[in-house]
């Protein structure tokens, strides 16, 4: 039944805004189903209601329903009716979430894959879970096809659309495991966390009956398909009867993003602070969106004013804790009056039957106020590691007091009074980068595995601007320079992309402490100075190129660049991308596709692309006139003059 809850009274103590728009409560029964089963439900009410929409597809939930249940019904055609974990490989949009429909449809588990990691990682990932089938579509058949090992590709686009499209006979328990999402892990290979299908509902429920998800939303879908995060995103949508809006970040182009937002009228946006920092800065008016959910990352009070200044009085900012072991457990909600308590934003309260307790080490709770592990205390935890009971047992003890579970989330928090969270940060060597959950250990054990390196360090460090990122320190073997650009090569034939360090330190040796252990704090911090390059440096040859290899180091934060440089090399990835094309957008009125970006990733490279762009909107002359006015404006000195060749 749609139910309302009011805001409390301005600045009254523990004052807790919360949305107040009619929906329809998740019941708690409804957790004890299969996750289709609830689908199904929102297909029978909602036929007609649109489903999902991309750039490239738009279904409504009919529509999705019958596609989904042709690929459950092609599954079970090949592989019968057994349980057994299907592999699913795709890009971020609707035909992922078809897939990941019809695997559950058909009583079986899905694995995603990421399109974009190493073909070692992947294939570690298909043979330590088991898989015995890659599901994919056209677009991916050819790389499905592939990757090691003797597995059956079936491509969604292949299947007749004449097979029945009717709704399957229900194939899956509450209890059945659902999904294996793929986390970096401490022995330095990947780790699967699965879950049961009772559990996600159980996370559907939380956000919907805090966010008051309801038919009439329109839910980002940002987080790749590999990235756990979609799964609250795409079942919050999916399972109330919202439309589901997937946007892939590599393909969509990540430039276009706030405008999307605008032109698709999202109400709930859901990502990383990081990105949500680039929609913030786009000076594009967002009137529709409602919650603005930050997680995976800590929010700062830099993301609190740019809500402020820039979302309207009916938006509230949302900043949650959760992980891919447990959900979310914790929410802060602010508003244009929220007073933030200390110098961080909280993670605020608990969440439906997901109780929080500060531990130490020993496992006792800490005293008021003081500092200790979060531990997460539910019936509704993920099952645990896949085929790992050492570490199952490990993180996911027995609460002999409730008979509930308990997961060591390895966070830490002090409770700010009155049952507020806040978060201080990880207590081991785990780390987040852009929401990644990162293990340090993983990423040395691949820098030690390379020639030449003899000791290896990663930790993170904040940039210029505030984010976080990795840093590599290293001690060389005798007579060995270690470069950046062979030191990337090396690591991007095992790690994805957000793993790689933007900054690689070599040391003489690593700093110790009274103990004879590595001290990482007195790591040094990385120069300014340009990284190590096999390719000598280049200066720029014209003063567009020069104006923007300085824009290059004013956002890599280092202090030259030259016009071969590879972008990666120096440290740059997607983020730092998009905030260079926003500045070349900005001052050079070009709107340059990341993808395009990518394709010829150095300064000179750009200078071209740049140029190009202008020549399609204006004859040479107009180019010339747009450089020159550029140099009329304050600071006009130090952009480029009209000249534009070589």
């Amino acid at each position: 039944m749609p139910q309302d809850i009011s805001h409390s009274k301005p600045n009254a103590p523990g004052r807790r805004p919360r949305p107040s728009n009619p929906f329809t409560v998740f019941d708690r029964t409804e957790i004890e189903q299969s996750i289709p089963s609830r689908f199904e439900k929102m297909a029978a009410l909602y036929p007609s209601r649109l489903a999902v929409k991309s750039r490239r597809h738009e279904l409504t939930y009919d529509a999705l329903n019958r596609l989904s249940n042709r690929i459950a019904r092609a599954l079970l055609d090949r592989r019968g009716a057994g349980f057994e974990q299907v592999a699913l490989l795709f890009d971020n949009g609707a035909p992922v979430i078809a897939a990941v429909l019809g695997t559950l449809k058909a009583g079986k588990a899905y694995v995603p894959l990421d399109r974009s990691h190493p073909a070692a990682r992947t294939a570690f990932v298909l043979d330590d879970s088991g898989a015995s089938v890659i599901l994919t579509d056209a677009a991916n058949r050819d790389l499905a096809r592939s990757l090691p090992g003797a597995r059956e590709v079936v491509s969604v686009d292949e299947i007749s659309a004449d097979a029945s499209a009717a709704n399957p006979p229900p194939a899956a328990s509450p209890d059945a495991i659902a999904c294996i999402y793929y986390t970096s892990g401490s022995t330095g290979r990947p780790k699967g966390v699965f879950d049961a299908h009772r559990n996600v509902l159980h996370n559907v429920m939380r956000y919907t009956n805090s966010l008051h998800i309801c038919p009439e939303d329109r839910m980002t879908l940002i987080q790749p398909p590999a990235f756990s995060g979609a799964v609250s995103s795409m079942f919050g949508a999916l399972a109330n009867g919202a439309a589901s809006l997937p946007f892939d970040v590599e393909q969509d182009d990540i430039t276009s993003l706030a405008s999307w937002l605008r032109d698709e009228s999202a109400t709930i946006y859901h990502s990383v602070p990081a990105l949500f920092r680039q929609v913030a800065s786009s000076g594009i008016d967002l009137p529709a969106l409602r919650i603005i959910r930050l997680e995976g990352d800590q929010a700062s009070l830099r993301d609190v004013e740019s809500y402020r200044e820039r979302f309207s009085a009916g938006c509230l900012l949302v900043n949650g804790l959760g992980a891919t072991e447990c959900g979310i457990v914790r929410q802060f909600f602010i508003d244009k009056e929220t007073a933030i308590p200390g110098s961080s934003v909280p993670v605020g309260y608990e969440t439906q039957d997901m109780a929080v307790a500060l531990v130490d080490e020993a496992g006792n709770a800490v005293a008021p106020g003081e500092v200790g592990e979060i531990a997460v205390k539910s019936r509704y935890l993920a099952i645990g590691y896949w085929k790992r009971s050492d570490l199952t047992e490990a993180s996911f003890p027995p609460d002999v007091e409730g008979g509930r579970r308990v997961y060591r989330t390895g966070d830490l928090g002090r409770d700010l009074g009155g049952g507020c969270l806040e978060y201080l940060g990880r207590r081991d060597f785990q780390m987040k980068v852009r929401g990644r959950r990162i293990d340090a250990a993983e990423i040395e054990a691949a820098l030690l595995a390379i020639a030449g390196v003899a000791e290896a360090v990663v930790m993170t460090r904040a940039d210029r601007g505030g984010e976080e990122r990795l840093v590599a320190y290293l001690v060389a073997g005798k007579d060995v320079s270690l470069t950046a650009t062979a030191l990337r090569r090396a690591l991007a034939a095992k790690l994805p992309e957000y793993m790689i360090p933007s900054a690689f330190v070599t040391l003489d040796a690593m700093p110790l402490n009274a103990n004879r252990k590595i001290d990482r704090r007195a790591l040094p911090a990385p120069g300014r100075s340009r990284p190590a390059l096999e390719a000598p440096l280049v200066a720029p040859r014209t003063p567009f190129e020069q104006a923007l290899a300085a824009l290059w180091a004013e956002v890599l934060d280092i202090d030259e660049v030259g016009i071969h440089d590879a972008f990666l090399d120096l440290g740059g990835h997607s983020l730092s991308a998009f905030r260079i094309l926003s500045l070349v957008n900005e001052r050079f009125r070009a709107q340059v596709p990341i993808a395009s970006f990518f394709q010829r990733p150095t300064v000179a490279g750009l200078a071209e692309t740049v140029l190009g762009i202008l020549a399609e909107a204006a004859s040479p002359d107009g180019i010339a006139g747009v450089l020159a006015e550029l140099d009329e404006r304050p600071g006009g000195e130090n952009r480029p003059t009209a000249q534009i060749g070589p």
